[in-house]
């Protein structure tokens, strides 16, 4: 019998030590400029089924925005964006507020945004605003 409770402690531990973990990659976008934005993107169908219609955020001068979070169960955290264009964020414009211009980077381009690993579990990928991207 005690070898049997043995054998179950030994599995029970070895299960929860081996789980993977939750990690989570954000994706950010960085306003720059002093200028108020307006963001207008759609979710893809492809992250849990989950689509939307237009999400409208809007963005303070001289700020940063959280406007998605990409959560897997992994080893580690990685980076989920791997074709040429963005996978999970789709149809992105950005206005400046002021002048009502358009911004003319291509947002949807993995290139232009920037991933970077924050610690094991955590990653960002961020997209930068710039004045002399209108």
């Amino acid at each position: 019998m005690k070898k049997l409770n043995f054998i179950f402690l030994l599995f029970f531990i070895l299960t929860f030590i081996s789980c993977d973990k939750y990690n989570d990659v954000s994706y950010i976008v960085e306003n720059q400029t002093s200028d108020s934005l307006k963001l207008k993107f759609d979710y893809s169908k492809d992250y849990y089924g989950i689509e939307t219609g237009d999400t409208i955020m809007f963005l303070a001068g001289n700020s940063k925005k959280e406007i998605f979070i990409h959560t897997v169960i992994s080893p580690q955290v990685y980076n989920p964006e791997t074709e040429d264009y963005m996978l999970y964020i789709v149809n992105f414009d950005i206005l400046r507020l002021r002048d009502s211009s358009m911004f003319l980077k291509d947002v949807t381009l993995r290139k232009n945004w920037i991933y970077q690993e924050i610690d094991d579990n955590y990653a960002e990928i961020r997209f930068e605003v710039n004045d002399s991207d209108f």
